[in-house]
């Protein structure tokens, strides 16, 4: 009997389980005992042959108007920042689930689209944050974004001059290193930690799927 697990979305070289439990399927590869994803797809375990596979996702995941989206800024100027999107994030029940697109799909922030006024979308905006957003344009590549919204702007940033994990503290970044603030447009959701890490394993098993393949 077939088990799909709510429908999960892996990406290339996510771990699904241990050959001493599992026989390595289709969409899927070995490596030290341990089985991985070789594809971008849902995963399926198949209880009955004690085997599991990847069934692969033949339309692309593409951002749709109002989602809600992980991004990394690459650039920002006078009045927008361009963004790659890794993540579109939906909600099951209690849960939120972090759906990766593969490949990233290009973003633009206008100014008017920040939230909050500024001269420059360069002094809220610095390449390599990571921000939290909506869409707001699906027609085609580059979607719209808009930070607009209390819940949304920067989630994980690094200090513009020595390149230290920037602080959330009293509603403002600081930096421990150079005793200053960086000024964002943050959201309350702020958190370093947990988004880089989500950003390093996109990057990390996007890579091995390419090194797979």
């Amino acid at each position: 009997m077939e088990r799909i697990e709510n429908l999960k979305i892996v990406v290339p070289g996510e771990f699904l389980g241990d050959v001493r439990e599992y026989i390595a399927g289709e969409g899927t590869y070995v490596s030290n005992g341990r089985i991985y994803a070789r594809i971008l797809g849902v995963v399926i375990y198949d209880t009955s042959k004690k085997m599991v596979c990847v069934k692969p996702i033949k339309s692309p995941i593409l951002p749709k108007k109002n989602d809600i989206v992980l991004a990394e800024v690459i650039s920002s100027g006078d009045s927008i920042a361009q963004v790659k999107i890794y993540f579109v994030i939906k909600r099951r029940d209690k849960d939120l689930r972090f759906i990766p697109l593969i490949p990233p799909f290009s973003g633009l922030i206008h100014i008017s689209q920040l939230g909050t006024r500024t001269e420059s979308v360069s002094t809220l905006l610095k390449v390599g944050d990571k921000i939290l957003g909506h869409v707001t344009i699906d027609a085609y590549p580059p979607f719209g974004v808009s930070l607009v919204g209390k819940s949304f702007g920067v989630v994980a940033a690094r200090c513009s001059i020595c390149g230290t994990p920037l602080i959330y503290r009293e509603n403002d970044l600081f930096c421990p290193s150079c005793k200053k603030r960086n000024p964002r447009k943050i959201s309350p959701l702020y958190n370093f930690e947990k988004f880089e890490e989500l950003f390093r394993k996109y990057k990390e098993k996007a890579l091995i799927g390419m090194e797979v393949e």
